[in-house]
């Protein structure tokens, strides 16, 4: 869990200054690649989604995640599954533990 609300879920950088001219030919070739509210130019050939909950744009976006409360992205994506994959292990050892220990106190 700490992990997954800690790492990074794939922000893109607001520098314009390198490939300022390359940023401004891809806007103008396809609008779509530049997100107005965020002042970022989302890179080709990846999935940047706007966040509005979160109000950020996020490469890799898969959702965003009420538990964390923060957007699952490229980033954090591989954390946020071994977080839900690891969450019914726990579980089951909780109940595991829970029933030994109240059955040998009978």
């Amino acid at each position: 869990y700490l992990l997954t609300f800690i790492v990074n879920p794939g922000l893109p950088k607001k520098k314009l200054s390198i490939d300022c001219q390359l940023s401004i030919d891809l806007v103008v070739d396809n609008p779509d690649m530049y997100c107005k509210i965020c002042q970022v130019v989302r890179k080709p050939n990846s999935y940047t989604v706007h966040c509005f909950s979160c109000n950020v744009c996020t490469e890799g976006y898969d959702h965003h995640c009420p538990w964390t409360s923060k957007c699952i992205g490229k980033g954090n994506l591989w954390f946020f599954r071994v977080f839900v994959g690891s969450t019914p292990t726990l579980i089951c050892y909780i109940m595991v533990a829970t029933a030994v220990t109240l059955g040998n106190s009978f």
